[in-house]
């Protein structure tokens, strides 16, 4: 049997942000919220949680 391996997938948003809108500080912290968001999700898979 192949070996585990967790996938975690992030979805970004149901295209309500117009790219308009987006200024380059908006842009930064709505990436760096993803980021936040990935980097949770990795910490609660290398305890053992799901």
């Amino acid at each position: 049997m192949p070996e585990f391996v967790p996938v975690i997938a992030l979805h970004g948003g149901a295209g309500t942000i117009l790219k308009a809108n987006m200024t380059p500080e908006k842009e930064a912290a709505y990436h760096a919220g993803l980021r936040e968001c990935l980097q949770a999700g990795l910490d609660v898979l290398r305890k053992g949680g799901k």
